[in-house]
């Protein structure tokens, strides 16, 4: 639970990081910054924890940087320029939703979620539910 909820927290920075460095002219450089820095954190992180293979063959390689560049760059680039023509709603909405199609995926491809985990992917979609309606539908609903 302490993982989920720090995650939960440095995404949430990273998104911010991401609105006050980007913007619609500067959204190339704070991405491959952001991707990079990530892969030197996780291969010190790795590196001190459990230690990294650093030969793995290179069909390996190649879904690595498959991943990356695909994955994590060129999405992020196609999230950082679309947010500020979304109304702030259907941007979080859009982010929230993430988790819970990967979350849905992994049931599709035969993982066994925990009770936690299923209840935490239960509340997403309500809250983005919920966020989602109308104003006037939430006004009649709470009075």
């Amino acid at each position: 639970m302490a993982y989920g909820t720090a995650a939960g927290v440095a995404y949430a920075g990273y998104l911010f990081l991401m609105r006050l460095g980007g913007g619609r002219d500067h959204t190339l450089a704070p991405v491959c910054l952001s991707t990079a820095a990530t892969a030197v954190t996780a291969a010190v992180a790795g590196g001190l924890w459990t230690g990294i293979d650093l030969n793995p063959g290179w069909p390996a390689w190649g879904w690595l940087i498959t991943l990356a560049v695909v994955g994590q760059v060129l999405a992020w680039l196609l999230i950082t320029s679309a947010l500020p023509g979304l109304a702030p709603s259907v941007g979080a909405a859009l982010l929230l939703l993430q988790p819970v199609m990967a979350f849905a995926l992994g049931v599709a491809i035969g993982e066994r979620p925990t009770p936690t985990q299923a209840a935490g992917c239960a509340l997403v979609v309500a809250a983005v539910w919920h966020n989602g309606r109308p104003a006037r539908a939430r006004r009649r609903a709470a009075g």
